[in-house]
């Protein structure tokens, strides 16, 4: 798995975007 890194940055942005609040921000 050499997207693994791409993958979980996109899924974190994803994830940021759905969920803004999971942040805390």
């Amino acid at each position: 798995m050499m997207n693994d890194r791409l993958v979980n940055e996109r899924y974190v942005m994803i994830a940021a975007n759905v969920k803004p609040a999971c942040r805390g921000k």
